[in-house]
């Protein structure tokens, strides 16, 4: 009855009914007449518990909370070895891989430079999101700012950490941090700066920052290793290096062309709506090198708050543009004629194109058209599985994202390390001759 798909995003029954396990559980979606496991008595037995339980590890077997690890992977949850015995897809299939996964936990939590990760990715951190919500508590930032829509997810546009959420309403970066020390954001282009790390300020043939670390960008931004930023701020700064790291054939045409601007469209975007003003970061990091950016943020229909509509976020730095466009990618918005013309890098991020049958339009187009596109997932077993559809180079591509959010998430399906932005993988990249 269950079939896995990429494990992280959604379970899937049969149909089209399915548990989300890394966005929040939509129990609308789980039918009264499914089959209950044996003994359990009416098939009501699944919704009663998805609404009592989705917070909690499930066996990989009957989907019942469960808490005990596979002992080979350490990467799977069972309630018994009975569950366990009969889960003979993941004995024999996922289990080798699993492991290989699951071992790079310590590696995968390593933030040398931040000094608050070693309390972020413990274990508390991976089985359950109430301990990030005390620490953002503790620190007076639970539901400030930016940091809204941090622990309750992105149910769709009327939920309850989406549905207040106003696009047109501007947000500077010290209240949107909420906190008093944000370095030298926002004045990329001072002395002060230029003179602090030129280690860190080389740059490249495009007139790009070199960024390969959080501790990089920190000393570029004259942050303390105690500034919890880097949790907010994996979304720009995942797209600046996934530019500078797939997209150097772009860069190149943009940055030799002063009138070539370089339009992005960043495809299946929640809560980054909460946030729009952050990503005038990546503005700031791209403007030395004298390339402007037309940022085009695509929200699919159902996800748009009801405050937020298609508009123009005015008053960008350095020349730079965005704006927000609400459709299907492909299907109801075209490309070129809704989202301001053909893109030259579509970016999505956490995007799961393994799990959600609506993602087939934007594949399509990136096919069809031989567009440059940049994903990012949470975790290795379900990046892999959403890179394969790309074929082998897009496979290849799989690594490991330095600017991942420095935060172990709790994932209830299995037990493999997981992290916002957590791995790159790229369709279409342009070889540099």
């Amino acid at each position: 009855m269950l079939a896995f798909l990429c494990g992280l995003h959604a379970v899937r029954f049969h149909g089209d009914a399915y548990v989300e396990c890394a966005r929040g559980l939509r129990i609308e979606d789980i039918p009264l007449e499914l089959p209950p496991p044996a003994g359990t008595g009416e098939g009501r037995w699944w919704r009663d518990a998805a609404k009592t339980n989705h917070r909690s590890p499930l066996c990989l077997s009957c989907r019942r909370p469960a808490s005990n690890l596979c002992p080979t992977c350490k990467g799977a949850y069972f309630c018994d070895d009975t569950c366990r015995r009969k889960a003979w897809a993941h004995d024999q299939v996922l289990c080798p891989s699993w492991k290989k996964y699951a071992g790079r936990r310590a590696e995968l939590s390593e933030f040398s430079f931040l000094s608050f990760t070693g309390t972020l990715t413990a274990r508390p951190f991976q089985t359950s999101m109430e301990p990030y919500k005390e620490f953002l508590r503790e620190r007076g930032l639970l539901e400030k700012g930016w940091w809204t829509t941090e622990v309750d997810g992105w149910a769709g546009g009327l939920s309850g950490s989406a549905k207040f959420v106003d696009c047109s309403r501007r947000v500077s970066f010290e209240d949107g941090f909420a906190f008093e020390d944000v370095g030298d954001i926002g004045d990329l282009g001072s002395s002060a700066i230029t003179n602090r790390c030129p280690d860190v300020l080389k740059q490249d043939d495009h007139g790009c920052f070199e960024l390969r670390s959080w501790e990089d960008y920190y000393k570029l931004r004259g942050l303390p290793p105690t500034s919890l930023a880097a949790l907010l701020l994996t979304f720009p700064l995942t797209i600046y290096h996934g530019l500078m790291k797939f997209c150097a054939a772009q860069l190149m045409i943009a940055a030799s062309s002063r009138s070539r601007r370089l339009r992005i469209h960043v495809v299946g975007v929640e809560k980054e709506l909460a946030f729009l003003d952050m990503f005038d970061e990546l503005f700031r990091l791209v403007s030395p090198s004298g390339i402007k950016l037309d940022l085009v943020f695509v929200v699919r229909g159902d996800m748009m708050p009801p405050e937020c509509k298609d508009m123009e976020i005015g008053g960008r730095t350095g020349g730079h543009t965005m704006r927000v466009v609400s459709g299907t990618y492909n299907d109801s918005l075209s490309p070129e004629f809704d989202c301001g013309g053909r893109p030259d890098v579509v970016f999505a991020l956490n995007a799961g194109l393994f799990a959600y049958d609506s993602w087939s339009f934007v594949t399509d187009y990136i096919e069809e058209t031989g567009v440059t596109a940049v994903f990012t997932d949470y975790n290795e077993y379900s990046g892999l599985n959403s890179a394969s559809l790309g074929g082998g180079d897009a496979r290849d591509s799989l690594c490991v994202n330095p600017f991942r959010q420095p935060l172990a998430l709790p994932v209830f399906s299995m037990a493999l390390p997981q992290f916002s932005n957590g791995f790159y993988y790229c369709f279409n990249e342009v070889e540099m001759e």
